[in-house]
């Protein structure tokens, strides 16, 4: 891996905790699909971890568990069916998460114009700064 695209990474991990601080008005345009940044950034922490618990996904996104479900409850239903939710028997509480195939699709999409475009202004303000 280039050194370029570990500093993209890292930059896109610091970008995605930073974002609960700027409401991003219509990201459609910019990345081309039809789900919202916040249930991207829901499909990207699932896809990234390859699947998690409900109560991790909170913790990474600092999300609510209502605001969480209710996310959830979209990106699974039948408009979208993107994720699947695993119940455990033993305890009702636990819930894993994993991406379907269509939303693994997507997540790895986004993910790939996402890249593009933070890679496109990091050199910019690389070159700017080289300056």
């Amino acid at each position: 891996m280039k050194a370029i695209d570990r500093q993209v990474d890292r930059l896109t991990d610091d970008i995605t905790r930073l974002i609960g601080y700027f409401r991003v008005v219509d990201p459609k345009p910019v990345f081309g699909v039809k789900v919202s940044m916040p249930q991207y950034y829901v499909l990207e922490t699932i896809m990234r971890n390859r699947g998690c618990h409900m109560s991790k996904l909170c913790e990474i996104l600092h999300l609510k568990p209502n605001a969480a479900t209710d996310m959830i409850n979209r990106l699974e239903g039948r408009d979208f069916r993107l994720v699947r939710r695993y119940g455990s028997k033993k305890n009702k509480v636990m819930v894993f998460l994993a991406l379907t195939g269509k939303g693994l699709k997507v997540a790895k999409a986004v993910t790939k114009r996402r890249h593009k475009f933070h890679k496109q202004v990091f050199s910019q303000l690389t070159a700017a700064v080289m300056l």
